[in-house]
């Protein structure tokens, strides 16, 4: 009878533990919609620091970051718990950005193909400076 006991414990305790799968607490972002948010919010961010002075690229980016709290629908405290949730769980944080990486590449990779044959294949680069110009490229003038 003891020994009965003894091993219907032992499976009581081992369905215990098998059941207790580890995942985010309630009131933090899964890391799929993590990964999402953080790809929109850098994305966002990069595009509001592209020209303008510092006072409206300031503006850009919070314009910008609470237009993508409103597209998942979450509140700035959310966004914060989760990413000091994330940033205690490094291990996470480090699967979510590789996952933003991966999506980026592949962007990069969509964009070069379709330059290679869209409408600007035309185009060349010298250095820092695109030519763009489909005229001629030299003028005379004269009086």
């Amino acid at each position: 009878m003891r020994r009965l006991f003894c091993y219907i414990s032992f499976f009581v305790t081992l369905s215990l533990f098998m059941s207790c799968k580890p995942g985010v607490p309630s009131g933090i972002i899964s890391p799929g919609k993590m990964e999402d948010v953080l790809y929109d919010y850098h994305l966002s961010q990069a595009a509001a620091d592209n020209g303008g002075n510092q006072e409206k690229i300031s503006y850009d980016r919070h314009l910008y970051f609470y237009a993508l709290l409103k597209k998942y629908d979450l509140t700035e405290a959310q966004f914060d718990k989760s990413m000091e949730y994330y940033e205690r769980h490094s291990e996470l944080m480090r699967d979510i950005y590789n996952g933003i990486n991966k999506r980026l590449q592949a962007d990069a990779g969509k964009s070069a193909q379709e330059n290679e044959s869209g409408k600007y294949a035309h185009l060349t680069a010298n250095g820092d400076t695109a030519i763009v110009w489909r005229g001629s490229n030299t003028f005379l003038l004269s009086k």
